[in-house]
This record gives C-alpha cells, structure tokens and sequence, in this order.
C-alpha cells in the first residue's frame, strides 16, 4: 500500500492535543494534488479515540490513503523515519517534541504545529537545513507546508538532508545531559568520536 509512494509521517502518542484531526483534513488537500501520497499514523492511543479517527479518515474519503500502524520502536520506527519524506507533528501542545528532534536527526524536514515547544527554532532553520518545513494550525497552512516535501517523486526526495547543528545526534546528548535531573555522578556520558 505505501512501497514507492511519497509519505507523511506522524509518530507519536494519539491524542486530542496531536490535532490528528487538522492532519486528516490537511491530508485531504494533499491527497487531491498528489494522489498517490499516504499519510502513515505511527503511534497508539486510547481505543475510543482512535476508533473516532480510523472514521473520520474514512468518512474524508482517505481510508486508502491513511496507514495506521500502531506504536513503532527500534528498527521499525527507524525504518519510518527513513521511507519518509516529511514528518508532521500538528499538536497544539508539546513540552518538546521528541519525536520531531528524532526526524530532524534523521534529516527529514518537518512540519510543526505551534505549541510544539521547539517549532519556532525549527521554523528559524528551515531556509537553511531544509527542503521545505513549517509551523501550522490550521488544515489549508499544513497542506502548504507539506505539499513541497512530497510533489517530487523523484529519488532525491529520499536522500536526507544535513541535521541542523543543534539536532545532530551528539549536540541532543549533550544537550538532555546538561538538563538532566540526575545528579552528575549519574549522568552516562556520551561516546567518544
């Protein structure tokens, strides 16, 4: 269902505060101009919750275009992180956004909502580390920050892009050890390069 076609990844916990819901309508939009994208929803959630999602994609008219995998980890979650071409993360409330500093590690460009606590400095580097990135809130704005990610189909939207400085695999280390509430004698320390 999804082999050779362009895709949009969310991952993460599903949940009212995602705005799945604005995703699925942006999705709409992004489906009527490149039909053969699909929307991959990495993550689990309260049943009821995700049951109310599953149809409202089908009621959009997207129940082919939406996979939902439930929650990902390990090679898995690598996996969706490298067959991706942007990754969204449309919430209205983050305290940070792990998995948006993890697909920006993986080089994808990535499209945030506003409350996510680190879109604004994503936003900042998006004319320099990315192809295309955004903040959003609303269906029509994510459709236009997706929608350049994904209109190519040619292989060099598969290629990575360079990790902004701050989100290179060692600068996060450093980083959540000099914010870490641990005590010193506790923290692990980083491997050598």
């Amino acid at each position: 269902q999804i082999a050779n076609r362009p895709i949009v990844l969310f991952l993460s916990r599903l949940d009212p505060k995602k705005n799945l819901e604005g995703l699925l309508r942006a999705f709409v939009l992004v489906a009527g101009v490149v039909p053969e994208a699909r929307l991959v929803v990495a993550g689990d959630g309260d049943a009821g919750y995700v049951t109310e999602l599953q149809r409202l994609a089908e009621g959009l008219g997207l129940a082919d275009r939406v996979v939902w995998t439930g929650f990902l980890d390990g090679d898995l979650k690598v996996g969706a992180f490298a067959a991706a071409q942007v990754f969204v993360l449309p919430s209205f409330s983050e305290n940070f956004g792990i998995a948006a500093a993890e697909a920006l590690m993986a080089g994808l460009p990535c499209v945030l909502g506003e409350g996510v606590a680190i879109s604004g400095e994503v936003n900042t580097l998006a004319d320099t580390f990315f192809r295309s990135s955004g903040v959003t809130a609303s269906p029509r704005k994510c459709h236009m920050a997706i929608r350049p990610c994904i209109a190519a189909t040619d292989a060099s939207m598969s290629t990575p892009v360079q990790s902004p400085p701050a989100y290179t695999p060692r600068a996060v280390v450093r980083e959540t050890r000099s914010t870490s509430m641990c005590p010193e004698a506790e923290r692990p320390t980083p491997a050598s390069s």
